[in-house]
C-alpha cells in the first residue's frame, strides 16, 4: 500500500530518476528542486496536496512553485501547503502576476503614485506595479487589496499584464453563454478562451464568481506556456 503522490522507497532511491510501477514523483521532485535551490534548511517537508482542488491542479501548482511565482505555506507539520480551494484576494493576484512577469522594477515614483489603500500593505510594491503599468485602474481610487477577485477581473489583468491582445489564437470560436458582447470583460475572456488558457464549465464562464488559488495557478501556468 502507498499514499498517492507520496514517493515510495524506489522513487526516493533514484533522486530525479524513475522508480518502480508503484512510484509517484510529484512531491519528491518538488522537494528535490526546492532543496537544490534553497538548501536543506529552507524547507524540511514536501509539498502536500490537501484537497481535491490541490490534486486537480497539482501540475500547475508545482509549475508555479518551480518558477518561484508562489512559495506555498509552511504548515505546522513542516510540509508545504498551497490551499488551492482558498479564494484569491486582489493583493495576492497582484503578487502572482508580478512574479510571473519576473519581478520588474518598481520605482519610488511608482510607489508614491500607488493606490492609497495599498500603501503599507503586504503587496504594496506589486500593486504599485499594476497601477504604474496601466494594468489596473482600481475601484473608485482604491485597489481593495483584501477583497476577493472575480474571474472576469483576472481575465482582464492577465491579458493586459502579459500583452496577449496580439497573440495569435486558434481558429476555434469560443463564446460563453453568460458572457455576451456587452459584458465589460468580454474581449479579455474571449482572448483567453481562444488561447485555450480557460475553457469554462458546460459552456459557462461565471465571470462574477470569485477565483480560487488553484484556478489562478492553472491560468498563469498556461499563460506562461504560450510562445
Amino acid at each position: 500500500n502507498y499514499t498517492p503522490y507520496t514517493p515510495n522507497e524506489a522513487a526516493l532511491a533514484t533522486s530525479y530518476g524513475t522508480g518502480d510501477s508503484c512510484s509517484a514523483y510529484g512531491n519528491r521532485n518538488f522537494y528535490s528542486y526546492y532543496t537544490d535551490w534553497f538548501g536543506q534548511g529552507a524547507a524540511s517537508g514536501v509539498l502536500v496536496f490537501d484537497t481535491t482542488e490541490d490534486i486537480q491542479f497539482r501540475e500547475e501548482i508545482t509549475d508555479l512553485l518551480s518558477k518561484h511565482i508562489t512559495t506555498g505555506v509552511i504548515g505546522h507539520d513542516g510540509n508545504i501547503h498551497y490551499y488551492a480551494d482558498n479564494l484569491l484576494t486582489r493583493g495576492q493576484a497582484a503578487a502572482f502576476l508580478y512574479r510571473a512577469a519576473k519581478t520588474p522594477n518598481v520605482s519610488q515614483t511608482d510607489l508614491d503614485a500607488n493606490f492609497p489603500d495599498a500603501v503599507g500593505t503586504q503587496f504594496e510594491k506589486e500593486i504599485a506595479w499594476l497601477k504604474a503599468s496601466g494594468f489596473s485602474t482600481g475601484a473608485s481610487g482604491n485597489y481593495l487589496p483584501d477583497a476577493n477577485i472575480k474571474r472576469g477581473e483576472i481575465a482582464k489583468l492577465v491579458v493586459r499584464a502579459f500583452k496577449l491582445e496580439g497573440k495569435s489564437t486558434s481558429m476555434q470560436i469560443v463564446d460563453f453563454k453568460d458572457v455576451g458582447q456587452t459584458n465589460q470583460y468580454y474581449t479579455y475572456i474571449k482572448k483567453l478562451a481562444e488561447l485555450e488558457i480557460i475553457n469554462g464549465t458546460n459552456g459557462y464562464f461565471y465571470p462574477e464568481n470569485n477565483i480560487n488559488r488553484g484556478q489562478i495557478a492553472k491560468v498563469i501556468s498556461k499563460t506562461l506556456s504560450i510562445p
